[in-house]
């Protein structure tokens, strides 16, 4: 929400969080609503498509606003002894072939757009992505925390 509306992402998320049972973890979140205990859930896609996947009585909704999407799992540390070997590492985890593996095994989204999403999510063509500037939002991740911490506690 910060990153599509700016500040005033704060206001969408107030009645938002008014409504909000907070779960203590994501997929938690998937559990509740695929049992019918909750309505709804935000949560991240993966969790929710195991339960798509299962046959549960449930379905993914993609925001109309948008949404990010990330390959996360990977990443190369800083000052590690072989940047090299990791970078090609990590070159061969976004190959198509690669990226078949990681929906077909591990029921992943690939982050390939010539790479079908399979069970249940939908293409990447047809939901609408933000730009999701990861050093941006990493420069606002203690002062975002303690806001929605303060909001999550007034509540």
């Amino acid at each position: 929400m910060l990153t599509i509306y700016g500040d005033k992402g704060w206001d969408v998320y107030k009645p938002i969080l008014a409504n909000m049972q907070l779960a203590d973890s994501s997929g938690l979140v998937s559990r509740l609503v695929n049992d019918g205990e909750a309505k709804l859930g935000i949560v991240l896609e993966d969790d929710a498509l195991r339960y798509v996947k299962g046959g549960g009585p449930v379905a993914i909704l993609y925001p109309e606003d948008g949404t990010s999407t990330l390959a996360d799992a990977m990443g190369l540390i800083k000052g590690a002894p072989h940047p090299e070997t990791g970078k090609k590492f990590i070159d061969w985890l976004l190959t198509k072939p690669a990226q078949e593996v990681v929906v077909r095994e591990l029921g992943r989204r690939a982050v390939r757009t010539d790479v079908p999403s399979g069970g249940g999510a939908k293409p990447l063509t047809e939901v609408k992505i933000i730009d999701y500037n990861i050093p941006d939002i990493a420069s606002h991740r203690s002062a975002w925390i303690a806001r929605w911490t303060e909001m999550a506690a007034a509540r």
